[in-house]
């Protein structure tokens, strides 16, 4: 298990924001805090603070009971396991968003054509977020500096309507760019 699946699964879950079961997205940050722990690895400091508000928002919106339920069945769950099945959930949340709100980030980038928007060198620095390697670490693999890796993933998530390298990473999974 690659640190890009917990990545992904974090994608996933703040994708669930867009209306899907909260109880999956819940599910989804377990599946993914406990695929972190088992790697030795953690969150970058940006994707680390938005899963904590995702994660206080669900609590908030559930109840703390019903967070920790769910929270704890999904530390159980086999990661590839969890993102199939969050697939039906995020689904449903896309037939019937909420009246005048904007479209969950992978719906803004879930296009055929966003792909062919990205150039060869964002397509590289994607797989690379998506295997959850750090700036300093994509720079060093692709022989760029820090700043230039930064700005071709400021690039990439302008492009694509994201907000977050975790957001970008699912988008690279479910599109099998990654």
């Amino acid at each position: 298990m690659k640190a890009h699946m917990a990545y992904g699964l974090i994608g996933l879950a703040l994708a669930g924001r867009g209306g899907a079961d909260p109880g999956w997205s819940a599910r989804l940050h377990g599946a993914a805090d406990q695929a972190l722990e088992d790697l030795g690895h953690t969150l970058e400091p940006l994707e680390g603070r938005l899963a904590g508000l995702d994660r206080q928002r669900l609590r908030a919106a559930m109840g703390d009971v019903a967070f920790e339920a769910e929270y704890a069945a999904g530390r159980t769950l086999d990661p590839a396991r969890a993102a199939d099945q969050a697939r039906p959930g995020l689904q449903a949340g896309r037939e019937a968003p909420p009246a005048g709100a904007r479209g969950s980030e992978p719906d803004a980038a879930a296009s055929d054509t966003a792909a062919p928007v990205l150039t060869p060198r964002e397509l590289d620095v994607l797989r690379l977020v998506a295997q959850g390697l750090s700036n300093s670490e994509i720079a060093r693999r692709l022989v760029l500096s820090e700043h230039t890796v930064h700005r071709h993933l400021a690039n990439i998530l302008r492009k694509l309507g994201l907000s977050s390298r975790a957001a970008a990473a699912a988008w690279g999974a479910r599109t099998g760019l990654v």
